[in-house]
């Protein structure tokens, strides 16, 4: 192995690259569960924006939300 190899081998970081520049970090938290998703969702007549089963109104245009089949008040 030549000179400049072993030079090249030495300022190579090996593994981890966080431990080899002395950056610690703290372990992550456990991930936050998964949303479920909503079955019945619709958009706004008025401004076509995504709806959520449970609103009233549209958080965009403030449209009142028709009533909907099947959905309880």
């Amino acid at each position: 192995m030549s000179d400049r190899d072993a030079r090249f081998r030495r300022l190579r970081p090996d593994g981890d690259l966080f431990a080899h520049f002395g950056i610690e970090l703290e372990a992550a938290a456990s991930p936050a569960p998964a949303s479920t998703p909503v079955s019945s969702a619709t958009s706004c007549t008025h401004c076509r924006w995504y709806l959520h089963a449970d609103q009233s109104s549209c958080p965009l245009c403030g449209h009142p939300v028709a009533a909907r089949p099947g959905a309880t008040p």
